[in-house]
């Protein structure tokens, strides 16, 4: 007889020997199981309370009957029973234990405490209590504690693989790497089907560096549970850390249409983005998850698209900032900005200057915006003093400010005298030798500032636009473009060639 029919034909026959007599215990809890088991858990719920109308004080039948209620969710109810039980036997472990992880879901910590200390009374290597104790300490943030149970969880059964598991993420998350992917391991020797072990070993070797080991063991964690968007989210950073983009991008793409509420897909979609130099991309999957964003989240996207050049973008995701009325003053810094570039002399852009101005302590993002407020201004001494202040100065940000203002200004000797300094501790820098090479050109050295661009050039300075605002440094690249394709010319003329076919 096939499947199809052995499933029919078994609940037949338990609810023919129930309906014969519906208070035999045995023939009407193994029916009541056979419902709990498929989560029936309402047809199960009515046959055990028939059973107890007359059978009050039956501990095992009052212990499968709370079991069910908590299964379905009837937290007040599992209580309810499995106080009753700690009464009828209160030097039986189950109510205790179960007593006490029914009030761990409902958020009574120190009830589930007291009800775990019974168990540990009554047997005190209790290795379900123990564990339990120390999930009830990692609650109350008494994490040393907790890791104490937990120890003592495994040393009372090695082979408890959730004790080893919860031990594992609770060296994952003090630091404890290299012990936390052995603990992770211990907790799969003895349970090879946990998934979840999997997905947090891998968590574990990621964090190590381990990529090609953290893929490994993200992918088996997604043969047990291939609907959880986090594996997807974590192997597709793996990928983009190992320099897959293609990979990293499906990755993200997965945990998103499983998920597309669930922020991590969206936010690994914007890293690779950005990591490409995707803007269309990257405001996208910002755009998208907008909602979800803590204000200081999107003022920082607002900022890197901004300081991309992108204008309009930045206006675009703060437009539905706006809808969503969200508000921090790292936001409304950005506000200011954009507003007033996109709008000089805006209305809202004064309020928000005004607001902002009057902060007793501003935070550093503040600080900045107000600086690059007053450069795009014009107002160049307000913009210096932001710049200059304590928070904010050792930041290139606030020193592209401050070298602006200090052009503007004509203080050329101030400005050199920070670049070089600014040059001397970042050499990677290649900022430094752009302004160097507007130094030179204001002062009218011209090969000063060609041997400054082309070096700034070299360095990976990628501001074209800010190159062709000033005519003498425009004038040099062109010249070194030019002078470039002719040399290539040359050369190219210079070497024997085939036909072409």
């Amino acid at each position: 007889m096939n499947s199809s029919h052995e499933e029919p034909s078994r609940l037949d026959s338990l609810r023919e020997a129930y309906d014969r007599d519906p208070n035999d215990i045995e023939h009407a809890t193994e029916l009541a199981q056979y419902y709990a088991d498929r989560g029936w858990y309402n047809q199960a719920v009515d046959i055990y309370k028939k059973l107890l109308q007359t059978n009050a004080d039956n501990y095992a039948l009052l212990l499968d009957y709370g079991n069910v209620c908590f299964r379905r969710d009837d937290l007040d109810e599992a209580s309810s029973v499995f106080t009753t039980l700690t009464v009828i036997r209160p030097r039986r472990v189950e109510g205790w234990n179960n007593l006490g992880i029914t009030n761990m879901r409902l958020g009574d910590f120190e009830q589930a405490r007291v009800a775990f200390e019974h168990v540990l009374e009554i047997e005190p290597d209790n290795p379900g209590a123990l564990l339990n104790m120390g999930n009830y300490s990692q609650e109350k943030e008494a994490f040393e504690e907790a890791e104490a149970y937990f120890r003592k969880a495994v040393s009372a059964r090695l082979d408890f693989a959730d004790a080893w598991f919860n031990l594992g993420n609770l060296l994952l998350r003090k630091g404890s790497l290299e012990e936390a992917v052995e603990t992770f391991k211990k907790a799969l020797r003895y349970y090879p089907e946990f998934g979840s072990a999997y997905k947090n070993l891998g968590v574990a070797q990621e964090a190590l560096g381990r990529h090609s080991e953290a893929l490994e063991n993200y992918k088996s964690a997604l043969d047990y549970n291939r609907a959880d968007p986090g594996v997807y989210i974590n192997i597709g950073n793996v990928y983009l850390a190992m320099g897959n983009a293609e990979q990293a991008k499906q990755h993200y793409l997965s945990a998103v249409k499983l998920a597309p509420r669930n922020i991590g897909g969206w936010m690994g979609l914007r890293h690779l983005a950005l990591s490409k130099g995707d803007v269309e991309s990257y405001v996208k999957a910002t755009l998208a998850v907008v909602q979800r964003l803590h204000p200081d989240v999107i003022a920082e996207s607002v900022r890197t698209v901004r300081r991309l050049h992108h204008l309009d973008k930045a206006s675009n995701i703060l437009h539905l900032a706006d809808e969503l009325d969200k508000k921090s003053e790292s936001l409304d810094a950005e506000r200011l900005v954009v507003y007033s570039q996109k709008k000089p002399d805006s209305p809202a852009a004064e309020k928000l200057k005004c607001r902002l101005e009057q902060l007793d302590e501003p935070p550093a993002d503040v600080l900045l915006c107000l600086a690059e407020y007053y450069e795009h201004a014009d107002e160049p001494q307000t913009a210096i003093e932001y710049a200059s202040r304590p928070e904010i100065d050792h930041r290139i940000e606030a020193k592209r400010v401050l070298w602006n203002s200090l052009i503007k200004q004509g203080s050329l000797n101030r400005v050199e005298a920070s670049v070089s300094a600014t040059a001397r501790e970042h050499p990677e820098y290649a900022d430094c030798s752009y302004y160097l090479a507007r130094v030179s050109a204001a002062r009218g050295d011209t090969d000063a500032a060609r041997d400054h661009l082309l070096k700034a050039l070299e360095n990976g300075y990628s501001d074209m636009a800010a190159i062709d605002e000033e005519p003498v440094l425009s004038k040099i690249r062109s010249e070194s473009v030019a002078d470039h394709m002719s040399r290539n010319w040359e050369a190219y003329r210079s070497k024997p060639h085939s036909p072409s076919s």
